[in-house]
Order: structure tokens, then sequence, then C-alpha cells
């Protein structure tokens, strides 16, 4: 009970009188009307409105006095009983802060009063603190606390018993208010082995024991909970082998991977099927079960045997049981009743009859347990976590899953995905390949449905977590702006590296003392004004640079003197989110930054986002499942969720940047403009980018557009001194091609043009020759303005690309003549038409736009170039012989036909007789064959002996004697090497081994064996003549290949 202390209000006061009374400290009345207005109405809020169905996120500036209010609400909760209220904050401190007055109002009997529960105040939370919940005005807590006690613990703490008048009684009523201080982590994620839920499995069989069994029944309750485990992980492992059986597609421009990863899908769809298939089975059972009995009741009692009289008993009671519906009937009752029905049949005669019920009642018994597992686990667990705990002792130290984890990853409400498998490139360590992901939306259990419910965020506006604007409403508020500069050292300090480069990040944080070591010599800085900020990986690195020391570090004495005199503050802990520790100091030594994996942030934005969900369920499992590779291997930018998997992770760092910046005294409110210099910060940040205002926009990585945003956020202007200075970098410099401001396509095409041909490289290769890592070359290629040099590396119908077995990946292909157009010998347009209709077969007739599709070329392209005043004689030369200009239209009249629509045609000219000489050709006039003597046969030695032919001879063979013909020399070339040249489309294998030459429609087609690393040829024969055929490809044939 509380000290007997008269109390000043009966009523809750308005916010002047509250200030006046000295609920709220008089200092407020010193501050500016601005000040004073966003403190007011926050109060107003939390007092006298009514917001109940939303959750109210107050955006109160730091420094705008929320631990004041807080300390101010909560005393008129805890001592003048007017407010039934619950307070969270994120740390047991901020808490401490939070409820000050109330705490030394009560003093030591703070612990024996049920006025109030402090269950996180550093001590343990004894049974008299939990029973007082749904008695005391003032409950706090820890929002992880929260999070982790049970729903019915989490019941007693929004809800309180109250004097009714109208019904003169005690009654349960929800909260008048539940406050949270700071932001409420939203999605929880956890990751679990699969061999953590089977082991779970195993510990539910060896912890169990409740007190009914002392007797009999030993083991029963326990064997029961870790069959239906297991009927769950049954469930579980079905999706793992779907998930292992995808068809991942092979997508271009993606990164190449081995990772099969889904979403746990169908888990409630089964349940339900096993539900109605449980109910069809009580339907069909219960007339079999009366006949039964009916049929053991026409034999007289005296007659029946032992059996007779068993199954006669049992069939009564199972047709009481069955009695009225099954939806009707506890679950356990329901299997149970399918399990008494088995039993049954062990005492009927062997026949169809037994057979068949024993069948039925067996699958009712394994459908009946699917349906009901879970709800009957949970209330297993839910009803022995005493003794479970006592029996738990040998495990607890350990990575154990709970049984709240456990239950989660079965509940339909949560978002679970499973990586059933993991490979090569994908595979980062020697981890176990099967992992499951559970991902619980947390905002579902803040009661903001029955209880008004406030969130104080200094940075909600920016914060992706209250994007919904069906759960919650944004007040924002300003403050005035003071001044920050920000200190660019272009050093590589994402963690991912660091971590394993600790030495480079040893000399980035020497570098940075030296930094603040020449102001302090300067008296421009104290240690007393410096904060530091790194990874939690690289405090002892940090330490021994001479920055600042972590809370546990144990000097060894030979550390440089720290020119930091307050503790480390390490990412993702209290110290940069809420803490005041820092609020005098005004500069800030910040290594790194704390950016979330794309895998993270993405499980976040299903959690968040229903419409987010659904696109990713209904999309096809094969395309959904390379979606979830490529995002969980943290390439998320080349899925369809990029451009929110970007804007997210962008804010959620700069969420965090901001907070651990207002730790200093910028967060301080400024009443006066002239007093602003007394509030102005630096940071000192070590993060890799190009200087500020000096690149390509087009180009920007995310590293620049994060500075780049922060700066915009406090109003910094890169091109003044005093707002933002860049040094260049010392330890991590960049390659020589980026100094000299080459953009990045500029150095992939360089690069790539200087490849031989028929050379063969990966990307890595590719990112090695231009100075980048893999990831940042696959994040700049899947940009959809450079799709084109994607396309230029990966070939028409990815002719270029193969995929190479094992662990390498993707292999590309430099062509022998990368300027290669399919359809031309040459790249310049003219000479080709010009080569080309100089082989075309007389007679032949011809549109323009034909020509140009012959040739393969753009048409109103070519129409433009042959009509060039440099290109009038070629011009002139193909339409000098017009076989059709004019038409007559139905009317009789005659007209001109358009240019496009004027057929050409192809002259004759006279040819001379002239036989093959046959010494070295035989020609057979049925076939138009070709046979070539032995003295013909090309040496394999050296360099290939060419037969030349006369075009007459060739026109003479026509195009299958040709293709023979061409087939025969490659054979000659490199039968030893290779065999004889196939004749048709070669498949697997074969087409790795040998040539094959065929004609392909209006195309001939050449395909060379892998060892040549020669790309396949395809040549246009369509009203090409035999000669031009043979002389196309000729130089491809009549080769010796390596």
């Amino acid at each position: 009970m509380a000290k007997k202390t008269a109390r000043k209000f009966y009523r809750l006061p308005e916010f002047s009188e509250a200030v006046k009374a000295g609920i709220l400290p008089a200092y407020v009345n010193t501050w500016g009307p601005a000040h004073r207005a966003v403190i007011e109405q926050m109060y107003n809020q939390a007092c006298f409105a009514d917001n109940v169905g939303k959750v109210v996120v107050q955006e109160a500036p730091c420094g705008s006095g929320k631990s004041m209010l807080a300390d101010g609400i909560t005393r008129l909760s805890g001592v003048e009983k007017l407010i039934n209220m619950i307070l969270m904050t994120d740390s047991n401190k901020r808490l401490s802060d939070d409820t000050r007055t109330t705490d030394n109002y009560y003093g030591k009997l703070r612990e024996i009063s049920t006025d109030i529960a402090f269950l996180s105040d550093g001590d343990e939370v004894n049974a008299g603190e939990w029973k007082s919940l749904v008695m005391a005005w003032l409950v706090t807590m820890s929002c992880q606390r929260y999070q982790m006690i049970n729903d019915d613990a989490r019941a007693n703490a929004c809800s309180c018993y109250r004097y009714d008048k109208a019904a003169r009684d005690m009654l349960r009523k929800p909260r008048d208010l539940f406050a949270v201080d700071e932001k409420f982590d939203d999605v929880t994620i956890k990751d679990w082995y699969y061999s953590d839920l089977l082991r779970y499995a195993g510990i539910i069989r060896e912890s169990i024991r409740p007190d009914s069994e002392w007797d009999e029944n030993i083991g029963k309750t326990a064997e029961k909970a870790e069959r239906y485990a297991m009927v769950l992980i049954e469930d579980l492992k079905q999706e793992i082998c779907r998930i292992n059986q995808i068809k991942l597609p092979e997508l271009k421009n993606k990164k190449d991977g081995q990772m099969h990863i889904d979403v746990y899908l169908g888990c409630a769809d089964r349940q339900e099927e096993a539900l109605k298939k449980a109910q069809e089975y009580w339907d069909d059972l219960l007339p079999i079960i009366i006949d039964i009995r009916d049929g053991i009741k026409d034999i007289k009692k005296d007659m029946r045997n032992a059996a007779e009289n068993r199954i006669f008993s049992d069939t009564a009671k199972i047709i009481k049981k069955m009695s009225g519906k099954m939806s009707e009937k506890k679950s356990e009752t329901v299997i149970n009743t399918f399990k008494d029905i088995v039993k049954v049949t062990d005492d009927m005669i062997h026949g169809r009859l037994r057979s068949e019920v024993r069948d039925m009642a067996v699958d009712a018994v394994a459908a009946s347990e699917r349906a009901f597992a879970l709800e009957e686990l949970e209330k297993i667990l839910k009803n022995n976590r005493v003794n479970m705990y006592c029996n738990m002792g040998h495990v607890r130290k350990e990575r154990v899953i709970t049984a709240a984890d456990f239950l989660n990853i079965f509940r339909p409400e949560n978002k679970v995905f499973i990586r059933a498998s993991t490979y090569g490139d994908d595979k980062y360590d020697q981890s176990g390949q099967i992992v499951i992901y559970c991902c619980k939306y947390n905002i579902d259990l803040l009661p903001y449905k029955t209880i008004k419910t406030v969130i104080y965020d200094g940075t909600a506006s920016l914060d992706p977590v209250y994007d919904n604007k069906d759960i919650f409403d944004v007040v924002k508020y300003n403050k005035p702006k003071t001044h920050v500069k920000i200190v660019q050292m272009d050093e590589r300090t994402n963690r991912s590296y660091v971590v394993n480069n600790m030495t480079t990040h040893s000399m980035i944080a020497s570098n940075m003392r030296r930094y603040f070591t020449q102001k302090i010599d300067k008296g421009e800085v104290t240690p007393e004004d410096i904060m530091i900020s790194g990874y939690l990986d690289t405090k002892r690195n940090i330490a021994e640079a001479g920055l600042a020391w972590s809370a546990d570090y144990i000097s060894h004495g030979l550390e440089p003197l720290r020119i930091s005199a307050n503790l480390l503050a390490t990412y993702g802990s209290a110290q940069v989110t809420g803490s005041n520790d820092y609020k005098d100091c005004s500069y800030l030594g910040k290594i790194g930054a704390n950016i979330l994996p794309n895998a993270t942030i993405f499980m976040q934005l299903v959690c968040r986002s229903s419409e987010t969900w659904n696109r990713l369920v209904e999309m096809e499992e094969g395309y959904r499942a390379k979606q979830l590779q490529l995002i969980f291997t943290n390439n998320g930018n080349w899925t369809d969720f990029r451009e929110k998997i970007d804007d997210c992770t962008l804010r959620t760092a700069m969420v965090a940047i901001i907070q651990e910046i207002n730790r200093l005294r910028i967060r301080n409110w400024c009443e006066r403009p002239e007093d602003a210099w007394k509030y102005n910060i630096t940071v000192v940040w070590a993060w890799r980018g190009r200087k500020q205002g000096t690149y390509d926009p087009e180009t920007e990585e995310f590293t620049e557009k994060l500075i780049r945003n922060v700066m915009e956020y406090f109003g910094c202007d890169c091109r003044n001194p005093a707002d933002y200075e860049y040094i260049p970098p010392v330890v991590c410099k960049r390659p020589v091609a980026v100094e000299r401001k080459k953009t990045m396509i500029a150095r992939l095409e360089e690069w790539y043009d200087g490849q031989k041909p028929n050379s063969k490289f990966t990307m890595t290769d590719m990112a090695a020759g231009v100075g980048v890592s893999r990831k940042a070359l696959n994040s700049y290629l899947s940009r959809p303005e450079y799709e084109y040099f994607v396309l230029k590396i990966r070939g028409e119908n990815d002719c270029y690309v193969s995929k190479a077995a094992g662990r390498v990946g993707y292999v590309y292909t430099v062509p022998a003549n990368p300027d290669y157009k399919q359809g031309s010998f040459d790249m310049d347009i003219i000479n080709t038409a010009i080569d080309f209709y100089a082989r075309m077969e007389e007679g032949k007739l011809f549109t323009l736009p034909e020509f140009a599709k012959m040739l393969n070329y753009p048409v109103d392209d070519f129409l433009a170039e042959i009509k060039k005043s440099e290109n009038k004689d070629f011009y002139n030369m193909i339409t000098e012989h017009v076989a059709k200009k004019q038409e007559e239209t139905n009317d009789g009249e005659v007209v001109d036909l358009p240019e496009d629509e004027i057929i050409y045609k192809k002259p004759r000219t006279e040819k001379p007789q002239v036989a093959i000489k046959t010494e070295n050709v035989e020609k057979k006039s049925t076939q138009k064959n070709i046979t070539i003597a032995k003295e013909k046969v090309q040496v394999k030695t050296g360099k290939p002996k060419k037969v030349k032919y006369t075009d007459e001879e060739l026109d003479s063979l026509g195009v299958s004697g040709i293709v023979e013909l061409l087939r025969k020399e490659l054979t000659d070339n490199n039968s030893d090497n290779y065999g004889d040249c196939k004749d048709k489309e070669l498949v697997g294998f074969a087409k790795a081994c040998y040539f094959s030459l065929y004609l392909n429609g209006e195309f001939l087609k050449l395909t060379c064996p892998s060892p040549t690393n020669c790309n396949p040829v395809t040549l246009p024969i369509a009203g090409v003549a035999p000669s031009a055929i043979y002389h196309g490809m000729q130089k491809y044939c009549n080769y010796r290949y390596n």
C-alpha cells in the first residue's frame, strides 16, 4: 500500500493545472510558445482524447520533453489514481526515467503495493506482482517483456478491476491508456534449423510430467504431445520436399545460385481438408457402429462370448459419444472416439467388415490428429508449463526453440519461409541447409481496438513501420532546425567487409582518431564532447585504436589514450536509439552504418503489407522461388520487389542514423535563434561514397544515396564547406578508373571490347576487371537502362552464355566477330548489299523491303541509306530492272505502285557451258552431288589446302550439293579429332562432340563441338545462289580446328 498522502485531484487536470500543481515541472513555463504547444497537445491527447481503433503515433522530436511528459502522466496514474495506464519502453533505464516521480513516491513500499506493478525494474518479478496486475493503476514493463509473456498475462496487464457505480460491484474493464515511449518492434523474425524442431519434439517427450500421472498413465501426456508435434513436423516436411522439386527458371540478368526457398503454403488448407475428412469418417462410421451394436444385440446374452460382450459395451459408449454434430465435440473427444473404434475392431472376427472398419478408423485417427494437432499441442504445452520448466535444466542455456516459437511456425496468421536446400554460390558457411524463418507481426498484440494506444517516436513519418494508414495515425510536430556538418571519410566500412578485414578497420579507426586528435590539439573539442559509434563485432578494434571503450572492455595497458571520454555506442543497442548519455556531445565519430539485409527487409514488408504478401503468394511457384532465392541471397534489386526493398532499406537505415545523431546536443530544443550555435554538431562518418555533388546521379550507388538523404534531412548543402567536407580514401582506395570519373558502363564496355574473340569469362572476372565486387556489378547491371549491354554479352537467345557444371555458374563467350550481324557478311550495309545482290539468283523478283529483310536489316534504315547521294550508283543498279511498277485498278485506270511495292528483277546473263574436271570432281546428274577425288583430300597437318571451283561449277550443284560439299570439307579437315560432320541438329552429348551442318528452313546452320569454343554460324539461303552459299560458309568449313 502507498503512503497516506492527500490526493491533489479527483479529476484529470488541464495542462495548465498540471503545470501549476507540479504534476509537470514548472520549467515548462519558461519554454517558448511553439515548444509549449507541442507538449500541451501531446498531454491533451493522452489524457482527454478518444482514439480507440487506431494507434496514434506522436512524432515528438528529440528534446521536446517526452520523458518529462511520461513521468507526469504516470504520476496521474500511479499516485493520483486518475488513469488506468500501462507504460512500455525499449529499455529499463528509460522506463526508470519515465516513472521517477512515482517510484520516489512509493519508495520501499512499492514492493508490497497493489497500486503499481513495475515488471521491468531490474529485479526478478515475483508472484505477487503478477497477481497485482489486474488491481494496479499503473503497470510498467519493457516492450520485450510484453511480447514474451503469454496471452493470459498480457490480457491481465491490459485490463483492471474497478468499482462500477451502476453495477455496484467490481467489474473488469480495459485500461484507459496504453503508452509506448519509443518505437515498438513491429515484426519479430526468428530462424530455426529443421533439427531444432525435431529436437524440441524430443524435449517435449522428456520434460512433460503432469501431477495426474502419479500412479497410472505415466508418460501418456508426453507421448501424445510428441505425436502432435511430429504430425506438424510431417506437414512441414511435406513442404520441404515440394520446395526441393521446384524448377528454378533461368532468368536473364539475374544472379545464378543454388538455393531453394519458398513460402510455407497450404498448412491451413491441409488442416481444413483433414477436418472435412474426419467429418466424413464421423458420418460414415456412426451407422456402421450402430449396425455392429444391433448385430450383437440380436444375440442372446447367454449366447455371447467375451469378445462380443466387449464389442456391445464399447459400441454403446461410442454411439453415445458420437451423438450430435462432430463440430460440437471437443477435439480430444473426436480423436479418442476414433481410437476407440480401432480398439473395437481388435475383438471383431477377421473378415471384410473388420478390415473396412479398421482401415476407416485408422485413417480417421490420422485425419483428426492432423486437424487438431496444433490446438491439442497448444493446450498440452499450456497446461504443463511449470513441470516442463522443472525438467528442462539440461537445455535451458542452449539455443533451444520455445513452445511459443514452435507453435508460431504453424499458426496461419504468421508468415513462414522455408529454405529447403542451399548449395554452391548461395551457401556462405558450413551450417545446415534447411532453415525455417518465422515472421510474427507484433502490432496485433497492441490492444488499440479496445484501449487508447499512443506511441511516441521522433522519426515516425520516415519509418516504414507506420506505413499502414489503416492502423497508424501519425501526428507530426516541427522543431527549430540547428546546424549539422557532415565530414565524410570515403572508406569501405560496410559490416560484411570490416568483419572479414579487421586490419583494414583498425587502420580506418586510427585515421579517425588522428582527425579527432588534431581537433583536440587545436582546442576545438574535448574528449567529453565526442561520441563514438560502430559495429558490436568491432568494439575491440575501436578500443585498441584509441577511439572509445565499451562498457565491458578490459584494458591491457597498451592502447593509445582514448579520444572519447564516453562509452562506445554500438549499432542496434539502446545507446543509439533512446539514451540521453550523449546529450552534451558536439561531435560524433561514426564508422559504418546499420543496414539490414534484403531478406530481413522483405520479411518485414510482407508482415506489414497484405498487398505485398498476396502478390508474392499469387506468383507462379517457380518464379516465386526464384524471387525469394535472390532476396535471401541479398540480391533483391533483381526482383519484382526491388523498389519496395530499396525504399524500405533506405528509410530504415535513415531512421537508425537520425536517431543516433539525435543522441547528441542537437536533441535539445533551441528556444532562441541566436542560441542555435550552442546546439551545432559535427558528424565524422567513415562511409563509402564519392564526393557529393560531383557524380552523375544516374550512377549513384546505395551508400551515396544514403548519405545524400541524411544530409537533405538535416538541411546540409554539399556545396557549402560549412555543411559538408569530403576526405578522400586513404585505406580503401578507389580504382583508377573511378578517379578518372569514367562511368561504370564505360568501363564495362572498354573491358569487354578488350577481350580476345572466343575467350571465355564469368561475371566474377568482369567485376575484377573493372575493380568492383561481383555483387556491385550484378546490382549495377540490373538497372533497366543497361539492359542493352546485358543482351550484348549474352547474345540473341542467350547464344553466348552457358551454364557450367558445379559451382562455376554462368560462362560467357566473346564472339569471334563481336560486330557480326546475322544475315550479313560485312557491317557496312552498302558493301553487304552489293555483295549479296551480285550473288543473288538470276531472274529473282523482289521489292526493296523484301531485299532489306533478306539482309536482316531494318527496312526504314535500309531505304534511307541507299538513297544517300554517295550510294546513288548502287540504288540505280538495283532499280534499273523493273518487273512491275504500275497496276490497273478495278475501274481500268493504270496507277503507279508505291515505292515499297515496286517489283524489281535480277537480270539474267548468258553463261558459257563449262564441264567439271573429272579428275577432281565427278558429277552425278540425277542427284547433283560432288565426290571429291582422293588427291583433293586436304592434308591434316598445317593449313588446309583449298580447292577452287568456279561459280558456274558450284551453281550447277544446287543447294543440297553445296551443303554436302561443305560437310565433306569439314569432315576431311577435322575427322581425326571430331569424326564425321553430321547432317542434322544434335542434342545432348552428341552436340558437344561433333560438327553438324544442316538446313534449317531458310537458313544453313553450323554447330561446333564444345572444345572448339566456337559459336554457331547461321547463314540465310533464301533467294541466294548456291555459289554465294558456298563462299559464305566455306571459310568455316575449309578450316582445321584445334
